[in-house]
């Protein structure tokens, strides 16, 4: 399914609000556009489950996604993902499988790239690839400062505690 010609502007502007592809011009977002298909998903339908091979990368247009992980046997959530954002895109750039599983929490459409496409593009030297490429390098930085600064937090909170239960013990009080 493509999307509509009188709302690819509209599409195209909410594409560009993505950091992925904050560096695109209007006309290169139209274009990259037309260069994907979109997809719709109903309720509880899975866009693509933990060890699938990596087939492109989604933008979510409508609805929104559970993204779930499996730890120590464990199902686990590890984010919902709305409008304007992006999944998938790691695979894409590792060419590794599915990390997660991905599934709709509402009827939703997605906008999708095939991995193809984008090798196509990047073998061609395109210019929409090399904005592509360069907002995931952009957004994976953010993610990994975020990582590191909530690990810092955490590790923050847990000294805390440690010099907490010292002071208390060094007072020789009960907890």
């Amino acid at each position: 399914m493509q999307i509509m010609d009188d709302r690819l502007d509209e599409v195209a502007r909410n594409l560009r609000a993505n950091p992925i592809f904050k560096s695109m011009g209007a006309v290169e977002a139209v274009s990259v556009l037309k260069a994907g298909t979109t997809m719709a998903c109903g309720e509880g339908e899975v866009l693509f489950a933990e060890g699938d091979p990596c087939d492109g990368f989604y933008v979510v247009l409508t609805g929104r996604f559970g993204v779930m992980g499996v730890r120590d046997g464990e199902p686990l959530a590890l984010a919902i993902i709305g409008p304007g954002e992006c999944i998938g895109e790691m695979s894409l750039t590792r060419a590794t499988p599915r990390s997660a599983t991905v599934r709709a929490l509402s009827n939703s459409t997605v906008w999708h790239l095939a991995g193809s496409v984008f090798e196509t593009l990047i073998a061609q030297g395109d210019t929409r690839a090399t904005h592509i490429l360069q907002g995931l390098q952009v957004e994976i930085c953010r993610r990994f400062r975020d990582e590191l600064i909530v690990g810092a937090e955490l590790a923050a909170r847990a000294s805390a505690v440690d010099e907490g239960r010292l002071l208390v013990e060094s007072l020789g009080w009960e907890v």
